[in-house]
């Protein structure tokens, strides 16, 4: 399995969530985060006295999926979270060790189904 995290613009998330639904990945976490530095959309950033530089906000997207479908995650996510503009985001693709259902204990991939 591997885990995805993407970091894209707040306008663009809908756009970017109904594509991973529209493919079958309708498990998901989605979190307002600061991106700082050259993450920050350079037309959207301000200077914070919290951050003590620019920043913008954006959303992260997180989600798990079976190795086979992970180009797949990859390419709906940069496809429908594009502007072709500074600040786009950024996805990262790391693997999962081990992934366990808290309920029912069940563990490995099938836990992304049902």
């Amino acid at each position: 399995m591997k885990e995805v995290k993407a970091y894209v613009r707040i306008r663009m998330v809908d756009q970017v969530v109904r594509a991973l639904e529209e493919a079958g990945f309708d498990r998901m976490t989605i979190i307002d985060v600061s991106a700082l530095g050259k993450l920050a959309d350079e037309k959207e950033a301000k200077y914070s006295i919290e951050f003590v530089e620019k920043h913008s906000k954006m959303a992260k997207i997180e989600l798990a999926c079976k190795d086979r479908d992970v180009d797949q995650v990859v390419e709906t996510i940069q496809k429908n979270a594009c502007t072709h503009q500074p600040g786009d985001g950024i996805i990262f693709v790391a693997p999962v060790e081990r992934a366990v259902k808290i309920r029912t204990c069940e563990e490995g991939e099938q836990i992304l189904q049902a």
